[in-house]
């Protein structure tokens, strides 16, 4: 009879926790530990990949990569057992992750190991914004906001609103009103700016879907999505991964023209901005107003049509899905662009700074593929 448990981690084990134990031997990439009536049997490790990790796995430990699994054969005695949990214990705490046991399908989190780290109070933090601009997405159907909820709760529970609705404060409490309630009412006032609020880590979330939508005579308006997230928490173990994993998963969903992470520095802790902030923020494109691919990249991106088109060397550096490109780099908290990754953008579809934004055609890229972004309809 065998006992088995599992260590699902974020980094791969060393070895280390066995290595100045003299009862535990190697036998190339497994450990083992023999007595008269039973082994115990740590084999190697192997990488897994996003789609193979168990939900409730994901739900307690962010950023897994790597399962070892860890036999007890034999007479499963209580003593045996015991070493056989240390054992795992050791190893999760070693390699930041938990140990599953598949007996009682129980998850257990060794003690110092935590899914959010603590957070420092200040008048400003660093986020990383995710955004998306589209015209046509899923993200418009009723089931196509269904799945995105299910996504982020699935990946991302920290995205999910705290409170919401329709004004501040916001009057309906996401645990008591629960998901259908949330998704009605964000359906009944799809085009309104419905508050979203979130706890930390997730410093905002924003979901704008004008009406009208395209030519304006302001300018040409989008649809566009965006979470904030504090930068300090992809530099907890695990968590450059897992928002990674969010946002290529919420990507493919929502299948944007454009969409990107971007870091901006000092942004207000209470969420007011002033003009200084605004400034602060350097973010080239403000809210719906598309003008153009932002002429300065961000640490990652995603395009598909029309932009691929008048940007043929994403299809050759990027990663292809269904359409989209996907170009990043692999740690997103070191400040740099994807700009080395791929080409510059391409000086005919590329914003102008805002110096020159009054709303003009000349606030807008030379090469325009979507209709006019100035019309006479009314407000």
């Amino acid at each position: 009879m065998s006992f088995d448990l599992q260590v699902w981690s974020v980094s791969k084990p060393t070895g280390g926790s066995f290595t100045e134990r003299p009862e535990w031997v190697a036998h190339g990439s497994t450990w083992c530990r023999t007595a008269q009536n039973w082994q115990i049997v740590v084999n190697g490790t192997d990488r897994v990949e996003s789609e193979d990790i168990p939900d409730e796995i994901d739900m307690v430990v962010p950023g897994v990569h790597f399962l070892t699994e860890i036999n007890l054969e034999g007479t499963a005695s209580k003593a045996a057992l015991q070493l056989a949990r240390a054992a795992a214990t050791a190893i999760a705490r070693e390699c930041h992750g938990v140990v599953f046991d598949p007996q009682r399908e129980l998850v257990k989190t060794p003690s110092g190991i935590k899914r959010l780290p603590p957070f420092k109070k200040g008048a400003r933090v660093s986020v990383v914004r995710l955004s998306w601009w589209f015209m046509e997405s899923p993200l418009l159907t009723e089931e196509g906001r269904k799945l995105f909820v299910d996504l982020i709760e699935r990946a991302f529970p920290e995205a999910l609103p705290n409170r919401y609705g329709l004004w501040e404060p916001p009057q309906h409490k996401y645990s008591e009103a629960g998901k259908t309630h949330f998704l009605n009412l964000w359906t009944d006032n799809l085009h309104d700016l419905i508050v979203w609020k979130t706890q930390r880590p997730v410093r905002s979330v924003s979901a704008m879907f004008p009406n009208p939508l395209g030519p304006f005579r302001k300018g040409f308006r989008s649809n566009r999505f965006t979470i904030d997230i504090e930068l300090d928490l992809l530099r907890h173990p695990g968590w450059n991964t897992q928002v990674q994993r969010f946002w290529r998963a919420a990507s493919k969903l929502i299948s944007p023209f454009y969409g990107e992470a971007r870091i901006l520095q000092g942004q207000p802790a209470d969420g007011w901005y002033s003009v200084e902030d605004s400034i602060r923020q350097s973010e080239p494109v403000s809210s719906w107003w598309w003008r153009g691919v932002p002429s300065r990249l961000g640490c990652a991106l995603v395009a598909s049509e029309p932009y691929l088109g008048l940007w043929p060397q994403l299809r050759a550096s990027g990663v292809m899905f269904k359409g989209l490109a996907f170009v990043s780099q692999a740690d997103w908290t070191d400040g740099n662009d994807v700009e080395m990754l791929t080409s510059p953008v391409p000086a005919e579809i590329a914003s102008p700074e805002w110096e020159t934004i009054h709303f003009t055609p000349e606030a807008y890229a030379k090469v325009w593929p979507f209709a006019f972004p100035f019309t006479d309809r009314p407000k």
